[in-house]
């Protein structure tokens, strides 16, 4: 309270002022922080979901292509796969994929090319006419996490 001639505020106005102020800090770093770690996971959840599709997409396109590969129908499930067929003008052709670290790697006629980057897991099973594959995406430090498992047919040989 003022008295008639003081200038300023008492210190209890001083007090209320700044625990007000406080309180309104602490609400919008609160929601400061969680509109950034919203924005993170997003993007981890983006980052993993394009990398299994980038990842699909490579290894169903050269699946499809392929008459033959050196994974056999038995065999235990293996890390990486090698896909060979020929085109129609007689060329051969081959890719290999493996992981590298966490990177996905494809090997395609003696070019590199980095399909995914945040593979966790990859895994190839052969049956007779069929390529089975598991891939698990994690990114970011929520462990954001992708799993998908496909199977492509492969191209009939003559």
């Amino acid at each position: 309270m003022r008295r008639a001639g003081q200038k300023g505020m008492t210190l209890v106005e001083v007090v209320i002022a700044s625990a007000i102020a406080a309180v309104i800090s602490a609400a919008l770093g609160m929601v400061i922080y969680n509109i950034s770690t919203t924005t993170e996971r997003s993007n981890n959840i983006t980052s993993t979901v394009n990398d299994v599709n980038n990842a699909v997409y490579w290894i169903s396109h050269d699946a499809r292509m392929a008459g033959s590969t050196d994974l056999t129908e038995g065999d235990p499930v293996a890390s990486e796969v090698l896909l060979s067929w020929v085109d129609g003008g007689g060329n051969g052709h081959s890719s290999h994929y493996y992981l590298s670290g966490t990177e996905l790697v494809r090997y395609y006629d003696g070019s590199t090319l980095t399909v995914a980057r945040f593979i966790a897991s990859l895994e190839f099973t052969v049956s007779s006419d069929s390529l089975n594959y598991v891939i698990e995406s994690t990114t970011g430090r929520f462990n954001t996490s992708e799993i998908f498992s496909g199977t492509v047919y492969f191209r009939p040989t003559a």
